[in-house]
């Protein structure tokens, strides 16, 4: 990491803390935490956890395209090195043509003509090494220039990796900063919850975007009117699941709202209750980082709250299959999964669904 590049990075991080240090010293001062406009913190927070998204998917596609450089490279170096053998081995070759010829110019003239049948064989013998060396020549000049070609591009390649690197180095770089500002709103708000929790609540629930409202229609687009009769069978396989669907994550249940809460513990591992297709990844006032999941025939399985996904968009997922892990976006309340199941626009109750292990509490609704 360059001199410039630190020292950029430490202004930033000075900066973010200068503010966060004064919103903080603004609620210690003052006669209460009220004293602070909590809707305006809401906001704050919630703009900093879609920054925060918007750069992980950044960091996601540089890191993508730097192991398509470093892949690039490595197929760069291979052919370098298939050169350089052919090069070895045409100028082996040309060697021992030029050491033929050299006792050709060396032995005389009558040994020469008595080794051969009649003086146009030799003629014509000398004729043909004296092809084949020019030949071997050009060739010798057509692979070194080649490898020259192949090293400019390598060098290239490097170059780009290099800019990549340092590029996907800031967008990590901004991230942690957003980070650090993030929780420190965070705490900022918490403050304010144990002052004023209802009005605090109040307004996170006013501030959730309607877009993931039950009369939300999942599907990218309407279902096909007939399926093949296979796909058909795997896709109707979700419904007959009902009750031995496993956890998404490991924790207390607790029903909430259209769906249920699991309280686990943060970067705990969010998995696919059900073989499906990703269908959207998207950050919403209120649910914080959310990923839906398609599982055929107006399915739907939706998980909010997340830290991040490793899934992708239009990404095949097997049952069980690792797609996040759980973290506190969208959330005053702590870490936690917010799980739903959905069909078409209507919501269906977990706990009906889930098959919860033994030993795992199950909360009074809120």
């Amino acid at each position: 990491m360059s001199r410039t590049h630190r020292s950029a990075r430490r202004d930033r991080r000075t900066t973010a803390l200068g503010v966060a240090a004064a919103l903080i010293g603004l609620v210690l001062h003052s006669p209460s935490a009220g004293a602070v406009d909590p809707e305006t913190l809401l906001r704050e927070l919630e703009s900093l956890e879609i920054e925060i998204f918007r750069t992980d998917e950044s960091l996601r596609g540089a890191t993508a395209r730097v192991r398509d450089a470093e892949e690039r490279l490595t197929d760069q170096r291979g052919r370098q090195e298939a050169i350089r053998d052919s090069l070895a081995e045409r100028r082996q070759r040309m060697n021992l043509r030029l050491r033929t010829m050299y006792r050709f110019r060396h032995r005389g003239f009558l040994p020469l003509l008595f080794s051969v049948n009649s003086p146009h064989e030799l003629l014509r013998t000398a004729r043909y090494l004296s092809w084949i060396l020019r030949a071997d020549q050009g060739a010798v000049e057509e692979l070194e220039d080649l490898a020259r070609r192949q090293q400019r591009i390598t060098r290239a390649v490097e170059a780009e990796k290099k800019r990549l690197l340092e590029a996907a180095g800031e967008v990590y770089t901004r991230q942690e900063d957003l980070r650090m500002v993030r929780d420190e709103r965070r705490t900022l708000v918490n403050t304010m919850q144990r002052s004023n929790r209802k009005k605090v609540k109040k307004l996170l629930l006013e501030g959730r975007n309607p877009k993931l409202d039950v009369s939300m229609d999942l599907r990218e687009e309407q279902a096909p009117e007939q399926l093949a009769v296979a796909e058909a069978t795997q896709q109707a396989s979700f419904q007959r699941s009902k009750g031995r669907l496993p956890m998404p994550a490991m924790g207390a249940v607790q029903a909430t709202g259209r769906g249920v809460d699991i309280h686990a513990e943060a970067s705990t591992e969010i998995r696919a209750v059900h073989e499906g297709t990703v269908s959207r990844i998207l950050q919403i006032n209120g649910y914080g980082l959310v990923l839906i999941l398609d599982h055929g025939l107006g399915w739907h399985t939706v998980y909010t709250h997340a830290e991040t996904f490793s899934a992708q968009t239009s990404q095949r997922v097997a049952a069980g299959e690792v797609i996040g892990r759980v973290g506190e976006t969208g959330s005053l309340e702590g870490p936690r999964l917010h799980f739903e199941i959905r069909h078409l626009r209507a919501s269906h109750d977990p706990l009906e669904w889930l098959q919860i292990p033994r030993g795992v509490a199950i909360l009074q609704p809120r």
